[in-house]
């Protein structure tokens, strides 16, 4: 275990949206998954994530620029997405995270998983009471290796 494990556990307790069960829970339900953020551009973490999950054989709608995102035909928006998705991840700027909240709060997607760096106590706060269950400051393809392959990936390990 490394400093960042140890950092990284303490906030678990303090903060629901980052814990461990929670996203296992939440990855042992979803088949179905939109990403809002998704780039077309190789380069970037949404679109290896985007690729991933699918490669894995979830059912993944990028949301984003493009008539496709890594070899997936893609959405403009989530309320053009049907049947509506299990869980939506995110991939945005910090500064986004609150409007991102307050537009999938209406939605009727049932979680809601702000990949790393994202972290916004009234963003989730907001969510939850619409009554979404809501993921923060975690990769979802990191979780995904460790919780469903059962793979042995540290919290630094590159997406």
């Amino acid at each position: 275990m490394e400093i960042g494990d140890l950092q990284f556990g303490a906030q678990q307790a303090l903060d629901p949206s980052r814990s461990e069960e929670r996203a296992k829970d939440v990855l042992a339900t979803m088949k179905r998954i939109a990403v809002v953020g998704a780039s077309s551009n190789e380069l970037r973490k949404s679109y290896r994530v985007v690729r991933f999950l699918a490669d894995h054989g979830l059912q993944v709608v990028p949301l984003g620029e493009g008539p496709t995102i890594a070899g997936l035909p893609s959405a403009p928006e989530l309320g053009s997405v049907a049947p509506a998705p299990d869980a939506v991840v995110v991939f945005c700027t910090p500064t986004e995270v609150g409007q991102t909240a307050v537009d999938l709060a209406g939605s009727d997607v049932g979680a809601v998983w702000f990949q790393e760096g994202l972290i916004d106590a009234d963003a989730a706060r907001l969510l939850e009471e619409a009554g979404k269950v809501v993921i923060m400051d975690r990769c979802v393809m990191r979780d995904y290796r460790r919780q469903v392959l059962g793979e042995e990936v540290e919290s630094w390990f590159p997406v």
